[in-house]
């Protein structure tokens, strides 16, 4: 398995996984898109346990920012989102979820692996479920790897942590933590370029029901910090992204509506743009129909962008299971 069909990256894992063609950046081994629907990258939306995810800078995320074994599952959904995700989603939107099933006795996995362009690669995680109350999973990786081209030499390391807690009957709270650091070094000829990037992502979910109703209040941080060089320039840019998220689910006779209100407030700077502070306020009414075999979904949404832009947005759909 390790020998032939082995995923190290977020993108080998889901290429292989889901068939999806990843199309790389003008330096090898980065910057890497996932074709989804005939779109790239910037018109798609990534979400991280249903929060969104971004770097202003780059206009969108990147997948390998993503350790791989922080994650339970992953879903890709192709075709517009944007009355659901914002006005982004054109191409199609991937979401990304961390651990929840957390094993009854402690489980751990350690892998190691050398192959073929000086890889090595080491990676562990470990889950438990203590008293079936508080539900634990830690993982890391470390890797090393030459590239296609002479001089070409990339380094990535990644950390991850979740804990969820029953705290009082239908109540509970998930604290989440991961990071991820990355080196390339690439030299064709006499030309020297470098890249380090950082991304850190913190969250803290409180789940409870009310009565009927289904609530999750949530805030999230992303940090991220990108370094760039070659031979005639210097680039650095960063942002501090802050998310604070509030939903509401029911269910009312056949149909299931959730409300959502989402504020982000965004703190940039970079050597090549201005420094730039902002706040965007997300608020959105989604309704779902079941009849059978028929379902059906509307969902309606409105944007203010961190630039005073106002971006409505409403989709409709419907589908018939013939099985």
């Amino acid at each position: 398995f390790i020998l032939k069909n082995h995923p190290i990256t977020m993108e080998e894992f889901v290429s292989k996984s889901c068939d999806i063609y990843f199309q790389q950046g003008q330096i090898p081994e980065t910057e890497s898109s996932a074709l989804i629907g005939g779109g790239i990258r910037q018109w798609q939306c990534f979400t991280l346990d249903g929060l969104p995810l971004s770097f202003p800078q780059i206009t969108s995320w990147y997948l390998h920012y993503q350790p791989l074994w922080a994650i339970e599952d992953i879903y890709f959904s192709p075709g517009s989102h944007s009355g659901i995700c914002g006005s982004g989603a054109m191409a199609g939107k991937i979401d990304i979820c961390t651990p929840m099933n957390f094993p009854k006795e402690a489980t751990t996995r350690i892998e190691i692996a050398q192959g073929d362009k000086n890889l090595d690669w080491a990676a562990i995680r470990m889950d438990h479920n203590i008293f079936e109350r508080v539900g634990v999973s830690i993982s890391g990786s470390k890797l090393e790897i030459d590239g296609e081209h002479s001089g070409e030499n990339s380094k990535a390391e990644d950390v991850s942590a979740k804990l969820a807690a029953l705290i009082y009957k239908d109540w509970a709270v998930e604290i989440y933590g991961q990071s991820h650091e990355d080196i390339l070094d690439y030299q064709p000829g006499d030309t020297l370029f470098h890249s380090h990037d950082n991304a850190a992502i913190g969250a803290v979910h409180i789940n409870g029901k009310l009565s009927s109703i289904f609530l999750r209040t949530s805030a999230q941080l992303e940090r991220y910090n990108r370094h760039l060089y070659d031979n005639w320039n210097e680039l650095r840019f960063g942002a501090d992204i802050v998310t604070g998220d509030i939903r509401a689910a029911t269910r009312i006779g056949i149909v299931k509506p959730m409300l959502f209100v989402q504020m982000r407030n965004f703190a940039t700077e970079g050597t090549s743009c201005a420094n730039h502070d902002g706040i965007s306020i997300s608020t959105g009414l989604n309704g779902e129909i079941q009849l059978g075999a028929l379902s059906a979904m509307i969902a309606t949404r409105f944007d203010r962008d961190y630039n005073g832009n106002n971006l409505p947005a409403i989709e409709a759909g419907a589908r018939y299971d013939f099985n």
